[in-house]
């Protein structure tokens, strides 16, 4: 569990070593199973991947719908190379997205469509500063 963390998370061994004050080896060896963090450095674990800590006690990774799969992007950045801020910030949204189809679903509500276009000219602050308004009847 802690590999896939940290690889889900978008750290190398030494990047993940180094934000946890760890030797790489060492954590390498928590990794493999061969030695154990204490419960303090499994917290800075959780902590610096954006775990839960109970997912370290997981048998196996839990399945995890993949929105880092794009196809729009520039060839600057290939599929993989997202920083760990970004990749936490797109697994936040998801989380927050199903949450909200969730508690609509629940209410009975249905999703107002999104109607905001752009165009890949078009000023990215301008449409990022765009407002729909919805009307839920």
């Amino acid at each position: 569990m802690l590999k896939w963390s940290r690889e889900r998370a978008g750290f190398d061994v030494f990047s993940a070593a180094g934000k946890l004050r760890v030797e790489p080896g060492r954590l390498e060896k928590w990794e493999i199973g061969s030695e154990r963090p204490s419960i303090s450095q499994a917290r800075k674990l959780a902590e610096t991947y954006k775990r839960p800590f109970a997912a370290f006690f997981l048998e196996s990774p839990p399945s995890e719908f993949s929105v880092l799969n794009e196809y729009r992007r520039f060839t600057i950045s290939p599929a993989g190379a997202e920083s760990p801020q970004l990749r936490f910030a797109i697994r936040t949204a998801a989380l927050r997205r199903e949450a909200f189809i969730e508690a609509n679903e629940a209410t009975g509500v249905d999703l107002p469509p999104f109607s905001i276009k752009a165009t890949i000219g078009e000023d990215a602050d301008e449409v990022g500063s765009r407002r729909h308004s919805y009307q839920v009847d």
